[in-house]
């Protein structure tokens, strides 16, 4: 059974809507990455799927139930989310970052047990970010300021993992470092992990699943081999591609784009 199935989904702000009917499955301890021009709705879809934002109309069920009719912790207890460029007091160490990621299972005026302590301990070493627990965030280069938001989310012990842009502004190197992080714990530990991504080989090369938008449209969804391909990128961005495909990992690459040729 998919985890998130997403049904006649009507979304957006106040009056303005983004997504004016979509429907699509996100699948279990998958990695599936959300792409399209800007502004087609990739962050209001997650932002919806999070409950950041409220559905207008539609239904967004996890694991077949209803998730309108689901608190907020237990939602909590199932999805962490990232927002796209997270910001921390300055203050704020690794290690009290981390903390907050226990958040869900505090009860008031409880402070962290011992299994807290471990949980936070373990998503530090799982994200590389131990040695710098005592460092405050702001002081942090940006690929380790954002291995410590992941560390936050996954000592959250979700089962879905939901970024927007987690490797905006990023590097090259550090972007290279943050998708491998998310493909080893999709692995290790079979994290469904739900992700805005801007660089299209990104996508095909970590994803599993991959859902194409476009002005609040559902494009295409499926695996790389299956969407990736010159006609659905013609749709999508209104480019001629080439492309080629990696014989070993088995995943499409644009080597090559142009601007589709428009009648003026």
């Amino acid at each position: 059974m998919e985890m998130i199935e997403i049904k006649n989904l009507q979304a957006g702000y106040d009056k303005t809507i983004i997504l004016p009917n979509i429907s699509l499955t996100i699948p279990r301890n998958k990695i599936t990455a959300l792409i399209g021009q800007n502004g087609c709705g990739k962050s209001t879809l997650l932002k919806t799927i999070s409950r950041i934002l409220p559905a207008q109309k539609g239904t967004i069920s996890l694991d077949g139930k209803d998730m309108q009719k689901m608190s907020h912790k237990e939602i909590a207890k199932k999805m962490a989310v990232l927002p796209q460029s997270p910001t921390a007091p300055e203050y704020l160490t690794v290690k009290e970052l981390v903390s907050y990621g226990r958040f869900p299972y505090q009860k008031p005026l409880s402070s962290l047990t011992k299994e807290d302590h471990e949980i936070i301990s373990w998503a530090m070493e799982k994200t590389g970010v131990y040695e710098w627990k005592d460092h405050k965030v702001s002081a942090l280069s940006g690929g380790q300021r954002q291995r410590a938001w992941i560390a936050m989310v996954l000592a959250q012990k979700s089962d879905i993992l939901i970024l927007d842009e987690p490797t905006t502004y990023l590097d090259i190197s550090y972007q290279l470092e943050i998708l491998e992080l998310l493909k080893e714990l999709n692995l290790e530990h079979q994290l469904t992990v739900v992700m805005v991504l801007h660089e299209l080989n990104h996508a095909a090369k970590f994803a599993d699943h991959i859902i194409g938008l476009k002005k609040g449209t559902l494009i295409f969804e499926g695996a790389p081999m299956e969407v990736i391909t010159k006609e659905n990128l013609n749709k999508l961005y209104d480019i001629n591609a080439q492309l080629m495909y990696d014989t070993t990992q088995s995943y499409p690459i644009c080597f090559d784009y142009s601007l589709q040729n428009k009648t003026h």
